[in-house]
């Protein structure tokens, strides 16, 4: 079964963050549960980016994740339908981001390059 991450917000009730007292001590216990949400599907892609916005990677229903890596040696830009560099996130050659969505996800380079988005969903 994969693992499940989750990010915690730590907080005391007092409104100071961090917490006053040292966690895990006895004025401030940590208590955990942990909740098994079934087997995780994967599925890998691959876009090719030019100066046209096109789908990075395609709306899922159910789907957790998207893991876009930029693979290529130009910027590209994402976001949603009509995204521009303008407009778009930027995504660095080398880099990559975690979209915790299910919808559809565009990217665009500018104008003559272009660049190749790989593509990880978890579903």
């Amino acid at each position: 079964m994969a693992d499940i991450h989750q990010r915690v917000i730590l907080d005391d009730g007092t409104g100071v963050n961090p917490p006053s007292a040292a966690l895990g001590s006895a004025a401030n216990p940590i208590n955990t549960s942990s909740v098994s949400i079934g087997t995780s599907n994967l599925a890998t892609s691959q876009a090719a980016m030019t100066a046209t916005a096109a789908v990075v990677v395609a709306a899922r229903s159910g789907r957790r994740k998207a893991t876009l890596y930029n693979s290529g040696a130009n910027t590209v830009f994402v976001g949603a339908s009509g995204v521009t560099t303008a407009t778009g996130l930027r995504l660095l050659p080398g880099g990559s981001l975690d979209v915790e969505s299910a919808a559809v996800v565009y990217g665009v380079c500018a104008a003559t390059l272009t660049s190749n988005v790989d593509v990880l969903e978890v579903f």
